[in-house]
Order: C-alpha cells, then structure tokens, then sequence
C-alpha cells in the first residue's frame, strides 16, 4: 500500500510540475504563431529578396522567438525597479477586478510565484502534493503539505488547497 501511496505521490507532483510547464509553452507557441501571422507580410519582402518559403518562415518563427524573449527580458527588467513594481501592481489589480479573467490571472499569477520563487522558504512551504478529500466526501482536490507531520496521533498534516470565490489559500488537517 505504501508503495502506492508513493508511486501517487510522485504522479500527483509530476503533473504540478509537467502542467504549468505545458501551459506556459502553449502560450509561448501561441504568441509567437500570433506574432508571425502579424509580421507575414514581411514574407513578400523577403522573397524578393531571395528567400525559400521554408527560410522565410524558419526567419519568422526566430524573430518572433526572439520579440518575445526580448520583450520578457525588458518587463522583468522593469519590473524589478520600484517604479516598475508600481506598474506591475496597477496592472496586476485592474486585471483581478475583470469577471472570469482576473481568477485566472490570480491563480496563474500565485502558482508562478510560488514556483519562481528565489528564496528557500518559500519553496518550503509546499513540500509534496498530496490528493486531499475536499470540499466534501467522494470529492478530491490536489493539495499542497505546508507542514511536517506531527506525531503520531495527532493530525495528519497540514495541507493547503487553494479555494473559489476568493481563491485563497485554506489549511485543512
């Protein structure tokens, strides 16, 4: 059983791990799709210029990788200086008060910075994931273990899940 318990565990963590990963390179592939549809019409300029079709659309491709690249370099430079973070808080709070959207930013906006964080403590505060019964019984969510068990008897551990409508953080034992 416990090896079960285990083998769970690691495929519960390995989806919290594989699942923002394949987002954020849906997104990135995304935009830069979008981008080189933007800069298409540039195709009829660089097959004047003797171009194939498979090297224009190879120099779109890269310089819509490398727009984007560059364009999250220069947010996160600015972002990092204090006028910076101000914009960034005025953006983050006029995007949470749009219906629908602004939960999902929050929530995409919470786990990034749980998983980019630079310091320890805070990737100490979610150690494992954990399949956790909740809200109610027959009914699961994944849950993040915020504390070390504590001794025999007396809770189980401490979990954190996160929760809709104010999509904050609830420890449960």
């Amino acid at each position: 059983m416990s090896y079960l318990r285990a083998a769970r565990n690691r495929l519960l963590t390995g989806l919290a791990v594989v699942i923002p990963l394949i987002v954020s390179g849906w997104v990135l592939v995304t935009l830069a799709q979008t981008l080189a549809n933007f800069l298409a019409p540039l195709s009829a300029v660089f097959g004047a210029l003797g171009f194939t079709s498979t090297g224009i659309l190879l120099t779109l491709q890269t310089a819509s990788l490398l727009t984007i690249l560059a364009v999250l370099f220069i947010v996160g430079t600015v972002a990092q200086r204090q006028l910076g973070r101000r914009v960034v808080d005025i953006v983050d709070t006029t995007v949470q008060r749009i219906p629908g959207i602004g939960t999902i930013y929050q929530t995409v906006r919470q786990m990034s910075d749980l998983l980019l964080a630079a310091d320890e403590t805070a990737e100490d505060q979610f150690r494992e994931v954990k399949l956790v019964e909740f809200p109610g019984q027959q009914t699961y969510t994944l849950g993040f273990v915020t504390a070390p068990t504590p001794p025999a008897g007396v809770v189980d551990s401490a979990r954190a899940i996160q929760t809709q409508p104010d999509m904050e953080y609830r420890t449960l034992f």
